[in-house]
């Protein structure tokens, strides 16, 4: 079971308007409807966001 992160400026303690660090784009993957998971999740056998964007490109 993946924890879905809502946004990550908030996880970085930033704002929508502030932009993210390199570093944060690098770890995680925005799905298709707007979903936000782990990169660890990606192409892993398994549709961690729910509309299997995830999965599509492995």
């Amino acid at each position: 079971n993946v924890e879905r992160i809502n946004s990550i400026p908030a996880l970085i303690g930033g704002t929508a308007t502030t932009p993210m660090p390199a570093i944060a784009v690098e770890k995680y993957f925005l799905c298709r409807n707007k979903e936000i998971i782990s990169t660890q999740f990606v192409c892993n056998l398994a549709e961690d966001c729910r509309d299997g964007s995830d999965e599509e490109t492995c």
